[in-house]
């Protein structure tokens, strides 16, 4: 059977939220694009308070499945602390406004866009999504969906979110949602 078939996806997005629910800092391996949405998705679905996220594009196979969606919309709801902060290296005409993932998490808390150029992204190789202080998804090679996930994990998310930091206060704010 395919790892991409519709009942390996279940069982794989089963022992994701095992290992989100139990934080035992035990890794799991992702290959594609739909194994990054469930890490995602549960991601945003155990995240308490900030979510960072690092990528290219945002990439629609990953950010624009209906989970990711619902998923990313309840942790907005769920408390006014709640903040999402996205670093995206292309600089796409309008992606603040125009986005699918974006414009479906308008109006529901702080969420806030800024753009890699090019002098910064010579600085990174990876891409990453880093939540809270203990969870991660981790691509060791931007140009490739294969990633590392792991929930409970402090050291590793304090890493990430210090090197995330450091890339934020270099990049360039875009406006998110302005007319």
């Amino acid at each position: 059977m395919s790892p991409h078939h519709p009942s390996s996806l279940q069982t794989y997005r089963r022992r994701v939220r095992t290992l989100a629910w139990s934080r035992t800092g035990e890794v799991i391996y992702n290959e594609s694009a739909e194994h990054a949405s469930i890490v995602i998705e549960t991601l945003f679905a155990s995240a308490k308070a900030q979510v960072d996220i690092l990528s290219g594009n945002l990439s629609p196979s990953v950010y624009v499945r209906d989970p990711v969606i619902r998923e990313a919309r309840r942790f907005l709801l769920a408390s006014s602390r709640s903040t999402v902060r996205i670093i995206v290296e292309e600089d796409l005409h309008g992606i603040g406004n125009a986005h699918p993932f974006l414009t479906a998490l308008r109006g529901l808390g702080t969420v806030k866009l800024k753009i890699a150029d090019e002098s910064i992204k010579k600085l990174y190789g990876c891409h990453f999504v880093v939540t809270d202080n203990d969870n991660y998804r981790f691509e060791s090679d931007k140009s490739k969906p294969a990633a590392i996930a792991c929930f409970g994990h402090e050291r590793g998310a304090s890493n990430l979110r210090s090197v995330y930091s450091d890339i934020w206060e270099r990049c360039r704010e875009v406006p998110v949602y302005s007319e």
